[in-house]
């Protein structure tokens, strides 16, 4: 994933623009203690003590804001995709070979009509339980999130010995 999906690019402006205008406001804030401090009769150290903790104050809020808000929308993105790439895979109808979508937990989002002929049952089930001939080793290099990876075995399917042939392309790579 990038540090920045494209998506979140108005998202990054409009928080560059509040992260300014709480500086704005964040001045004037500081300005005004400060004046408030001075009319008091205390020493100006104070006052740039005050105005110091609230500046840091400030930004840091907005900076965690704009932190939580980036890691939203990315995820947001993310899920999107991961939805549109299940939609694809399961209106793939007129491939032969059995095509699935899974998430990083290994359960299988969307498979096309080939596959869900050999699947019987629910289609949102784990891969281990699909296809039980899968190690944990297997699994782990199929759902590796950068590195692709094919696994080639041979099974029976309908008393007839077939070769599984499984490949993972990560979503990210």
């Amino acid at each position: 994933m990038k540090l920045l999906p494209q998506g979140s690019r108005g998202y990054a402006l409009l928080m560059m623009i509040l992260f300014s205008i709480a500086a704005i406001a964040t001045k004037e804030v500081i300005d005004f203690v400060a004046d408030r401090i001075s009319a008091v009769g205390q020493d100006d150290s104070l006052a740039r003590e005050i105005g110091m903790a609230i500046w840091l104050l400030t930004m840091g809020l907005m900076f965690l804001a704009g932190a939580l808000g980036l890691l939203a929308v990315s995820a947001v993105a993310e899920r999107e995709s991961r939805h549109r790439i299940a939609h694809i895979v399961n209106s793939m109808n007129h491939i032969a070979d059995g095509l699935l979508a899974v998430d990083y937990d290994g359960i299988i989002m969307a498979a096309n009509t080939s596959l869900r002929k050999m699947l019987i049952g629910s289609k949102k089930r784990k891969l281990t339980e699909a296809f039980p001939l899968l190690n944990e080793h297997d699994l782990k290099r199929l759902l590796d999130r950068h590195i692709p990876a094919e696994i080639e075995t041979e099974c029976l399917h309908n008393s007839n010995a077939r070769v599984l042939r499984l490949r993972s392309q990560p979503a990210e790579g």
